[in-house]
């Protein structure tokens, strides 16, 4: 698990116990950025979920393709990041929630200081810069 801000943290793969544990560390809502069946022996998001709401933690599936970051990905994780609740978001390596998570954020972030918090969790994103400068809302 790797911290990007306060409230926002990326994963690889987890399982049920990744699941208990984000219980512990106050976690609120976990995000699944990863379509089943991408690998034999990665656990269904349905298994995940279940153990989320036992855990009573909310359960968000915004499944993205390895590579394919789309709008519909991009606006329905600025929805979640909006209600600022502690959240954990995995997929196979991590690099597809945080790279939905800079484009998320650059509506409302500089881009300089999204490079930097994905930089920090030790990820590389600075080839994403324009697209996040794009993403900015002119006014």
């Amino acid at each position: 698990m790797k911290k990007v801000t306060g409230c926002f943290y990326v994963s690889s793969q987890i399982d049920v116990d990744s699941v208990r544990f984000a219980k512990e560390q106050g976690f609120d809502q976990i995000i699944c950025n990863r379509p089943n069946n991408e690998e034999n022996d990665q656990v269904d998001y349905e298994v995940i979920e279940a153990e989320a709401i036992d855990q009573g933690l909310e359960f968000h599936f915004v499944p993205i393709c390895s590579g394919n970051i789309n709008l519909e990905a991009i606006q329905k994780t600025r929805q979640l990041l909006s209600k600022k609740k502690k959240t954990l978001a995995y997929c196979r390596t991590g690099t597809r929630c945080i790279t939905v998570w800079a484009c998320a954020k650059a509506s409302c972030k500089c881009p300089d200081k999204i490079l930097k918090n994905v930089r920090d969790a030790g990820y590389n994103l600075d080839y994403l810069r324009e697209f996040l400068i794009d993403l900015k809302p002119t006014s």
